[in-house]
């Protein structure tokens, strides 16, 4: 895993191949089959050094899983339009979390 921002709450990259697509080639003698990797892009968060858990997909757990600090996370995913998808989007809540 990547760490993608420190801090008392990090967040993490797993990078993993979901789907290998091999077309195989119909003529005999031609070249090899071609083979093509599909990449997704999960991503965790640890707190305190506990074990990570991966970023829920729904906003109401993320706000769930942020709540413990008091701050007002849900207005915070509003006013800038927090997308769970966009990694820099991530990694601005969990600065914001972090306090920086």
């Amino acid at each position: 895993m990547e760490v993608v921002t420190e801090g008392p709450c990090r967040l993490l990259l797993y990078r993993c191949i979901t789907y290998k697509y091999v077309e195989d080639c119909a003529i005999p003698g031609a070249e090899n089959p071609k083979t093509e990797y599909y990449q997704t892009n999960k991503y965790l968060v640890s707190k305190n050094h506990q074990a990570a858990v991966p970023i829920p997909e729904k906003k109401s757990e993320v706000i769930e899983l942020f709540a413990d600090t008091g701050k007002d996370i849900k207005s915070f995913m509003l006013k800038n339009n927090i997308k769970l998808n966009n990694e820099d989007d991530l990694i601005k809540l969990v600065n914001y979390y972090n306090g920086n």
